[in-house]
């Protein structure tokens, strides 16, 4: 007996709507998730990028500030907002995460938390560092 023999046209009708809402918000809920794997992973590409790259001559100031200027502070910067982005939609994935039945639910967001930790450790990092300039330590 099939599904949909005991059931009239209209609930049927109804049925296939049911079933391709929940398609489509489990579709919407994984394209969000991998949104932000996506700047989740960039910003720890490029943080990676930050510690591998060195200024030419470390002992001379100008060298440090042109470096400073030119690498350091916009890849800092990118980090910081791809970081930004990748959270803005793991909270949007967080918000209806227990009401889908979605595969691999905790190594998805554990995959999302590993590869948002440079992000963190940068923002930390840099309110340490205000923090210490603000309260001359």
């Amino acid at each position: 007996m099939n599904r949909f023999e005991s059931l009239t046209f209209l609930s049927r009708d109804r049925y296939a709507q049911i079933e391709m809402t929940t398609y489509l918000s489990n579709r919407i809920k994984l394209d969000e998730w991998r949104r932000s794997l996506a700047f989740g992973v960039i910003s720890f590409a490029l943080s990676i990028v930050l510690y591998l790259k060195h200024p030419v001559d470390p002992s001379y100031a100008g060298s440090n500030f042109s470096f400073n200027l030119t690498f350091f502070f916009p890849v800092l910067g990118l980090v910081v907002l791809m970081g930004i982005m990748s959270f803005r939609y793991l909270i949007r994935y967080l918000k209806n995460l227990m009401d889908y039945d979605i595969k691999y639910k905790n190594l998805r967001l554990a995959s999302l938390i590993f590869f948002n930790l440079p992000f963190v450790f940068h923002l930390v990092l840099i309110f340490v560092i205000i923090f210490i300039l603000l309260f001359d330590f």
